[in-house]
């Protein structure tokens, strides 16, 4: 707990909250505890009151679309001007936020202090700490109320971010990340790990907060694929992590991941936030929504809303990106059949054969 409360107060964010002792929720080792904190703001030539702070405390999609909509926030309101913008983050979003944003200031924190941020940022409403998430961190009651509202409503992530998150109006407000500095690093990594150039595929079947295709599907996937000359990958965090049997595992920074697509051929992903990443990258991407007939519990009835009904497409639209090539798929994860399977397969072939004539 003493590390905890040092990352916390060495970041300097306690300094932009009232000073006196406030109540926290507290997430810690699965617990909800409450404690009370007193503190000072006695840091030397630091001036904590011209800070803004942005806490990412989710996962990658989160990041992506707090990203994608913050620049115009920012220009809106005129926090440039008067704030120095501090981005709070983990290690692993680092180069992906600084593709968005070279020179803004990084906090680089754990996930459990990044969390405590956030709930903090959420509940006290203070006007210089923003919680980039969308739902606000809620007691679970009223979370799943309102998510479930837009799940069952089929309201997208762009959406969410731009009005609920950001609370932006009138046009275009989204702002595309450039990642083509990395097309050499990538074409290295390629030629370092034998992968074909064109003729190889990216299987990301991780999900955090959907319903993911269960790996029997996966594996009948890959090997249709396979049979017909393609070079099958699974992402993976580390070379040591299962993949889909059959195929090989692709280990690679979050930044270096469009591009790597881009050259490879194509991705298919489940709906998760490292498919929202290449999708803002306007790669080749072939999405796998996974929805259940099967009523369990409040959460997975809401993954299912968002599964039969969430459209990448119409984001596409909405926010002027172009993809090579954009194909959405609605499987049961209780039911897959295998010309459901095939159909995808047959599309990626259709796609990467003309590519390469």
């Amino acid at each position: 707990m003493y590390r905890f409360c040092e990352g916390i107060r060495a970041s300097g964010f306690l300094a932009a909250v009232p000073q006196q002792p406030i109540p926290w929720a507290v997430i810690h080792e699965g617990n909800e505890q409450t404690w009370n904190y007193s503190y000072d703001t006695s840091y030397p030539g630091r001036d904590f009151s011209k800070r803004f702070y942005f806490v990412f405390s989710h996962g990658i999609g989160d990041v992506v679309w707090s990203c994608s909509f913050m620049k115009d926030f920012l220009k809106q309101t005129e926090i440039m001007k008067d704030f120095e913008p501090v981005i709070c983050c983990m290690k692993r979003d680092v180069n992906l936020i600084r593709s968005y944003f070279p020179r803004v200031r990084l906090t680089v924190m754990d996930k459990a202090v990044l969390h405590f941020c956030g709930l903090v940022s959420a509940r006290l409403k203070v006007p210089q700490i923003f919680s980039c998430t969308y739902p606000r961190l809620k007691p679970a009651g009223e979370l799943f109320a309102e998510v479930g509202q837009y799940a069952a409503l089929g309201i997208e992530m762009d959406i969410l971010y731009k009005y609920g998150c950001f609370n932006l109006s009138g046009g275009n407000a989204f702002t595309a990340p450039n990642m083509t500095r990395y097309d050499g690093e990538a074409e290295r990594f390629m030629h370092g790990n034998h992968i074909p150039f064109g003729k190889s595929i990216v299987l990301i079947p991780a999900a955090n907060s959907r319903i993911p295709l269960d790996d029997s599907g996966w594996y009948r996937l890959a090997s249709i694929l396979k049979e017909i000359g393609f070079a099958v990958y699974t992402n993976v965090g580390n070379i040591n992590e299962k993949c889909i049997e059959g195929t090989e595992p692709l280990a690679a920074p979050l930044e270096l991941m469009p591009s790597l697509v881009r050259k490879m051929g194509c991705a298919v992903s489940t709906r998760c936030g490292l498919a929202d990443w290449l999708f803002v990258n306007q790669c080749a991407l072939f999405i796998i929504h996974v929805f259940s007939n099967v009523k369990k519990d409040q959460y997975s009835m809401m993954q299912s809303d968002f599964a039969r009904k969430e459209s990448f497409k119409i984001m596409e639209y909405r926010c002027g990106i172009s993809c090579d090539t954009l194909h959405e798929y609605r499987l049961e994860q209780e039911d897959t059949s295998e010309e459901e399977i095939m159909k995808i397969a047959a599309d990626i072939t259709e796609y990467l054969v003309d590519k390469l004539r």
